[in-house]
């Protein structure tokens, strides 16, 4: 399952989309329009599904719940350390 946003005439859709196999061949199938981006985005409800959804994966989880963009530290350890 895949989240994909369609173009319909102005608008742009919130699709959340399956792959089957029928005949050999892929087919995509809509499982749900979750509805236009903008209004998503503007009443918060895209967070709210990000962040319901997230708690299935630790993660997506370890994303939605940090505040600040993502930092790396690189910590030196053992013999040489100090060098």
């Amino acid at each position: 399952m895949f989240a994909r946003i369609k173009q319909v005439g102005s608008y742009a859709c919130l699709q959340l989309v399956r792959t089957e196999r029928r005949g050999g061949s892929p087919r995509q199938r809509v499982l749900a329009t979750l509805g236009r981006v903008t209004q998503l985005r503007g009443s918060g409800e895209l967070d709210r599904l990000l962040r319901s959804l997230s708690r299935y994966s630790p993660q997506a989880l370890a994303l939605v719940c940090g505040q600040t963009p993502l930092s790396t530290r690189t910590w030196k350890l053992g013999p040489g350390a100090g060098v």
